[in-house]
């Protein structure tokens, strides 16, 4: 499986289901809906309504938008905010937790993606790096919203590819180091 969620100790907490080990014990309300996947890729919808995620890492990239409420969360030692509609760029085993910004909760979908897709995608060029982990609307209108809309739409091989080429894009397009042409 990919996604392995991992605590900030490094422990694992096995699969994307490891999430539910992060949310913070005698919180509010949380749904997790998994998606369809392939090999590299799963999809996720999440909604928290006085829970929260305590610190925790991904093997994978994850990359999500926000559907609804404020997600706060705390990324690279910095707290960090997503309204509706933007998104969030996470690299791989780099610590984060999450919670709501307001009593009413949020809600997001999210992407986590195996980086050996996203370097296949690249034709082996190096991994790019996007500092900024948020993506505010006006600077995301990304194609990658039709493969969250869908999630419990199977990926066939080709998909996938599709998939790898889009993240690969996405992160190009965002990072601090843009590849010479």
């Amino acid at each position: 499986m990919t996604g392995r969620c991992r605590d900030d100790g490094g422990g694992r907490a096995g699969g994307l289901d490891g999430l539910r080990g992060h949310l913070a014990a005698g919180a509010g309300g949380h749904r997790l809906r998994f998606g369809s996947g392939a090999a590299g890729i799963e999809r996720l919808e999440a909604s928290l309504v006085g829970a929260e995620f305590a610190p925790h890492r991904h093997d994978t990239y994850a990359i999500g938008v926000t559907l609804a409420g404020v997600q706060t969360f705390r990324y690279r030692g910095e707290p960090r905010h997503c309204l509706p509609g933007d998104w969030h760029v996470l690299h791989p085993d780099e610590v984060h937790d999450g919670r709501p910004g307001m009593d009413e909760g949020f809600g997001y979908r999210i992407l986590y993606v195996d980086p050996y897709l996203v370097q296949q995608a690249l034709g082996g060029r190096t991994l790019p790096f996007v500092a900024d982990p948020v993506l505010r609307r006006r600077e995301a209108r990304s194609p990658l919203w039709a493969w969250l809309r869908r999630i419990d739409e199977p990926l066939d091989d080709l998909q996938r590819l599709d998939l790898g080429v889009l993240v690969a894009d996405m992160l190009e397009e965002h990072s601090a180091a843009r590849p010479s042409n």
